[in-house]
């Protein structure tokens, strides 16, 4: 419900064509965006670009998605029975989960389209499952490979369950002897990550931070009836388990989530000072997610104790026990009336029907045309903001709003100025104002871009007396040359 059955949905609309040059470098040539190494997924681009020389696009799509989907699941569901959940009550607390939209601040999520991260959290979960059966060489192994799979994920949750693999008495000897393991896995993404790692200017990276992901990198504009679940949510799982802290498995999970705690707080202070180099690195990302996570999995296992009084099994009774359960009931409220998983799933629905219209408009029927009748090694001046331009061109387009070049901040952003006519500056740019300066482009600034670029092609809804291609309702395709 969440992920629409249609292809390609979201990221995958710029994922998917890196796989597709990987495995065809005619695809997309002098294309200056995809022309970038994308250094953080080196693994996934590697692998599956390969893969896409035998199996098509939109069949590796669905492979990697519904593979990534049974794949987390099946590992959710085995967490939650080495925490000691049943599966009735853990399937129900899931689909809450999933249906509340997985994360509600951060924006982040474990399961969806298809991408690398989409096998990142899987191989956390995996090293969670091995660290609460005391197979904690495993664990180790597979938070190395979680980082190279994902580096912001296995940095940040991977790192928070290393530590609680440190910080345990009872695996920290056995995690310090292989911890050369996890090295050793994580060394390719290590490695690929270096070669951009604040390779661009600070100003760079605050205008990527607070203009283009702010929903991923600030905290004063996430929701704030996420955040008073999420901190309700966190508040009950650490409460819970400091009651049965002698709960070997309850123990290492409260240490991993104040390890997540920490990538938090860092997130937080980096964004009040300014150090954007550090929101860019997306420390919150795993809190976001997986605090929201352990809250259903505890709801699972309390669900499966059949009685509340069973709930501190093992553990003494008294004003904590208490509020545990007025935490878990506050946040089971907060869910049903903010976070209303009906009504978010009712409302998913009508924006599903609403979505196949949208993606077939007149600026589609236009870049669907360029892709069959001109030149591939043709540059475009394609609407930055739509995230489905170059997907359905397969032409070269100057720049897109959507596809960040972590590696080339600083021109990404000249670019995105170049094709908005220079109407907004660095700290001011917004999606809105893209589309307003894209379309007030003048005649004298589209033969600049197409000089500099080496653009012959501009799709617009603006009337220029400039040869005009095709047309489709009121947009134009129009070859850029000296008006007459």
């Amino acid at each position: 419900i969440r992920v629409p059955f249609v292809f390609p949905y979201a990221n995958e609309y710029f994922y998917m064509l890196i796989l597709a040059r990987r495995a065809d470098p005619t695809i997309l040539a002098g294309d200056w965006t995809f022309d970038r190494v994308f250094a953080e997924h080196v693994f996934f681009n590697s692998v599956f670009g390969q893969m896409a020389k035998f199996v098509p696009i939109e069949a590796l799509a669905w492979m990697g998605r519904i593979g990534t989907w049974i794949l987390l699941v099946v590992l959710l569901m085995i967490l939650a029975r080495v925490l000691g959940a049943k599966p009735w009550p853990t399937a129900i607390t899931l689909a809450t989960f999933f249906l509340i939209g997985q994360s509600v601040i951060g924006g982040e999520w474990m399961v969806g389209s298809f991408e690398a991260k989409t096998l990142a959290y899987p191989a956390l979960v995996g090293a969670l499952v091995a660290a609460l059966t005391t197979r904690v060489r495993w664990a180790v192994a597979l938070i190395g490979l979680c980082f190279t799979l994902h580096p912001a994920v296995g940095l940040w949750g991977g790192g928070a369950l290393a530590a609680a693999l440190v910080l345990d008495p009872a695996s920290r000897a056995t995690a310090i002897r292989w911890s050369w393991l996890g090295l050793l896995l994580a060394m390719p993404g290590v490695v690929a990550v270096s070669s951009t790692a604040f390779s661009s200017a600070p100003q760079d990276y605050a205008f990527v931070a607070v203009e283009r992901l702010p929903h991923h990198t600030d905290p004063t504009a996430w929701p704030k009836r996420g955040w008073v679940f999420t901190l309700i949510a966190l508040s009950f799982n650490l409460t819970y388990g400091i009651r049965l802290w002698r709960d070997g498995a309850i123990r290492l999970m409260t240490l991993f989530q104040i390890g997540l705690v920490a990538g938090l707080v860092i997130q937080l202070v980096a964004w009040a000072a300014g150090a954007h180099r550090i929101t860019l690195l997306l420390p919150a990302r795993a809190f976001s997610v997986l605090v929201p996570l352990v809250f259903f999995l505890y709801g699972a296992r309390i669900l499966s104790e059949g009685r509340w009084r069973r709930l501190f099994a093992g553990a003494r009774t008294g004003r904590a026990a208490r509020v545990v359960v007025l935490l878990g009931v506050a946040a089971v409220v907060w869910i049903v009336v903010f976070l209303n998983p009906v009504t978010r799933t009712v409302d998913d629905i009508a924006a599903r029907v609403d979505l196949e219209p949208a993606r077939n408009d007149d600026t589609a029927q236009a870049m669907e045309w360029i892709a069959g009748n001109t030149p591939e090694n043709v540059v475009v001046i394609l609407p930055p903001s739509r995230e489905d331009a170059s997907w359905l061109t397969r032409r070269a387009q100057v720049v897109s709003w959507k596809v960040l070049v972590y590696d080339e901040t600083g021109e990404w952003a000249e670019r995105l100025d170049a094709v908005t006519g220079g109407s907004s500056s660095r700290g001011k740019m917004t999606q809105s104002l893209l589309e307003e300066g894209y379309e007030g482009l003048t005649i004298a600034q589209v033969l600049v871009l197409a000089d500099e670029y080496g653009a012959s092609i501009i799709v617009t809804p603006a009337d220029y007396p400039f040869d005009e291609f095709y047309r489709a309702g009121e947009i134009h395709v129009y070859r850029i040359g000296s008006p007459d």
